[in-house]
């Protein structure tokens, strides 16, 4: 399973998580069956309606799970469309601490009613 985690700078395992999804500036993934990590730049948080999406970079690096410190209704429902299941994280902040909790499985899975609205 391969998990992915908003940041701002790229700092490794060591990265600071970013509690924004679409306007974070850069994604570390993480996959749990090789202990593989990397980082990508966020091409498109500043993309225009009809350009691609930040899910769609997401669906392209094959991720099935991301770790936020909240999301969206429309988001939520679009990264359920492309089979990625979404999980908050609100008291770790290093990705190491977020690895950690998703593989023991105690991170908390978004559902609708844990989203806010967006404006």
């Amino acid at each position: 399973m391969k998990i992915c985690i908003p940041t701002i700078k790229d700092e490794g395992i060591d990265s600071v998580a970013y509690g924004h999804f679409n306007s974070a500036p850069k994604f570390i993934m993480y996959d749990l069956a090789t202990k593989e990590l990397y980082c990508i730049a966020n091409e498109n948080r500043f993309a225009t309606k009809g350009n691609p999406t930040t899910i769609d970079l997401l669906f392209e690096h094959s991720v099935n799970a991301l770790v936020v410190g909240g999301l969206c209704h429309k988001a939520l429902e679009n990264l359920h469309k492309m089979n990625i299941k979404v999980y908050r994280s609100t008291d770790f902040f290093h990705v190491y601490e977020i690895i950690d909790q998703f593989s023991k499985d105690l991170m908390f899975e978004l559902h609708p009613q844990d989203c806010y609205d967006a404006d």
